[in-house]
Order: C-alpha cells, then structure tokens, then sequence
C-alpha cells in the first residue's frame, strides 16, 4: 500500500505504477512532465527491476486502514546497513511474537527481507522508509501496511543517517515529522512510539514489547517523542559592558 493520501511525506497505495528514471534512459526515451520511468536500480553488479519489486509490495499491501484497525502500538527499528552493501542482504524479520503492535523498518540500502512466523491472519504489520527498492520473501498478503521508498518516487525519505543526526537541529526534524506521520497513519499515539537502532544482523525480533537483534544485545527502547522535544536554546552569555573612558584632567 503506498502513501499518497496520507501526510507529504508518505505515499501510500499510487493510484497507478509509478515508473521512476533510475539509471540514465535508453536514446529516444520520451520524458513527460510529471511522468517518470520505472526501469532498474543499480547497486553495485546488482540490478533490481523496480516495476516487478514496485507491483510485489503492492500485492502484499493490506486495505487502507488496516494498519489502524488491527495495530494498537508502533515500533520503529533502524538498521544501519554495513557500508557499503556489496548486494542485497539477506535478513529475516520473526514476527511471531508481534502481538498487537506495527513495526516500522527504516534502512539506508536495498534489502531483501524474509518474513518468519506472521500469525495466520496478520495484517497491516509491517512499513519500510528506504531510499532503495526491497524484495519481499515468505510475505503473506496484507502484511505490508506502508512504504515509503525514493526509488519509486517518494520525496523527503529519511534514513538511518538522519536518526543518527541527532544532534543536529537542522536535520532531525525531518526525521521527526516522518516518525509523526507514520504515528497518525498507524493511529498510535506520538508519544508512544518506541525506536530501536541497530547495526546489521542476520535476524531481527520484532516484538510487541521490545525488538531484539541476532548475536547483539538487547537494547532499551528510545521514546522519539524526548528525543523530538524542542531543545531549550544554548546559554547565551550576557554581552561584555561598554567600556568607560575616563578624561583626567591634569593640573
């Protein structure tokens, strides 16, 4: 389901496949205003054919609503893909103890995700943020609750990189105005999503509670609504008095 009915920065379920310019078009390609070319994204030696991964999230992609209708908390799991990935890497998401909650995935590179125990019937459990395309393995249908991807098209993609940005003011807010609208798109209080931001592993947890990490230890969850609180400005030193100057009258 993609986000275009929903915030600007999410695009949700396009009302027809978008076709995005990815690599330089073959000669004699005509390019229409406000129309772009789906073809293929390069990383590395590895092609992945946009149109076929575009139409696979959409056919995994639950009706609009569901993510509200069947998801009572929101988790967002940042991963921090080694750099750079040579290929696609293989990661699985274990969704067996997922409960009522959805997980938002933000990733800074192309992954192929393969989905282990989602409950019979789950729906609307899962959302991708990413500048590059993914492949989706052993996916029911419904899972997909959202993506957000730039190489279909989309517009103020965050990425790890800028979660990991906090510190600097300019930047995070952009991310925080991402997480606020995948939040109201899921119906999930702002100040009750939690992050958790992990460098790559193998396998990933994916909890109601909690999400853990294969061969990494099990971290305690941020509250992105401290972390995206205003910040009182720095302390600014009173200003030096002006400096007297005495006449002396010499006698």
């Amino acid at each position: 389901m993609s986000l275009a009915n929903m915030a600007p920065l999410l695009v949700f379920r396009p009302p027809a496949v978008q076709q995005v310019e990815i690599v330089p078009p073959d000669p004699g390609m005509l390019r229409v205003a406000n129309q772009m070319y789906l073809t293929r994204y390069q990383n590395g030696d590895q092609l992945i054919p946009l149109t076929e991964s575009l139409k696979t999230l959409q056919s995994l992609s639950a009706p609009s609503g569901d993510a509200q209708r069947y998801n009572r908390a929101l988790n967002v799991l940042v991963v921090n893909l080694s750099e750079p990935p040579a290929a696609s890497p293989e990661i699985a998401l274990d969704l067996r103890e997922a409960g009522d909650a959805g997980f938002l995935i933000i990733s800074n590179g192309p992954v192929a995700w393969t989905i282990h125990g989602a409950p019979a019937g789950a729906m609307a459990k899962l959302a991708f943020e990413s500048e590059a395309p993914l492949i989706l393995r052993n996916a029911p249908p419904g899972i997909v609750a959202g993506f957000h991807i730039r190489a279909f098209g989309s517009y103020d993609v965050v990425t790890p990189a800028d979660y990991a940005q906090s510190e600097q003011p300019w930047r995070f807010p952009v991310f925080c105005s991402a997480i606020r609208n995948w939040s109201s798109y899921f119906g999930v209080p702002f100040d009750q999503v939690r992050i958790w931001s992990y460098y790559q592993s193998p396998e990933y947890h994916l909890r109601s509670t909690a999400i853990a990490a294969d061969g990494r230890d099990l971290q305690w969850p941020k509250s992105i609504a401290v972390q995206c609180a205003p910040r009182p400005a720095p302390p600014v030193d009173p200003p030096a008095p002006p400096v007297q100057r005495v006449r002396r009258r010499y006698y």
